[in-house]
């Protein structure tokens, strides 16, 4: 009858891409994590964490060779460890892109990113460059730099650790 380790998820979303139009797509989320640690080998006291994000993001062609993306999210994040009181985080992340496809497969994107967390009055904002080649209609491979040392990932604890060179693969369905 003792819970060890426990995690759950649960995720509602909302996404809007008229079938007559591919120029908007909306995607609205809301998650809830909630993850209680074991105890470790060391004797160090359980910890559980709940983690509450919200987010939306859109593209939005603004002519045929010009497309911009946006991210929004907010993360609060409460973890409690052994008998102390909780220790609430709020973080805030923001992403605005440019896409501009200047040959029939070849697209160049721009990037400018904000990361703040409240508590700690910390902000962080940089810029990402990619190259990006449509090998077919829905699929292309990128690859870039980002000058910022954080994580597009709403998710994620950062760990600073993304700066430089990166390889990505897009499918669009």
């Amino acid at each position: 009858d003792l819970v060890d380790a426990e995690f759950d998820e649960r995720t509602v979303g909302l996404a809007y891409r008229p079938v007559a139009s591919d120029r908007l797509n909306l995607l609205f989320k809301y998650t809830e994590l909630d993850e209680l640690a074991p105890d470790n080998l060391d004797d160090s006291e359980s910890m559980d964490i709940f983690t509450q994000v919200l987010s939306i993001e859109w593209s939005y062609d603004l002519t045929p060779r010009l497309e911009w993306v946006d991210k929004n999210a907010l993360k609060v994040t409460e973890e409690v460890v052994g008998d102390r009181s909780p220790v609430k985080t709020t973080t805030f992340l923001s992403i605005h892109r440019l896409n501009y496809n200047f040959l029939s497969a070849w697209d160049v994107g721009m990037e400018y990113r904000l990361r703040s967390v409240d508590e700690a009055e910390d902000e962080k904002m940089g810029w990402l460059f990619e190259l990006m080649y449509r090998l077919k209609d829905n699929f292309r491979i990128g690859v870039g730099y980002n000058f910022t040392d954080f994580s597009d990932n709403e998710f994620s604890d950062n760990d600073y650790s993304v700066r430089g060179v990166y390889m990505r693969f897009q499918v669009k369905e």
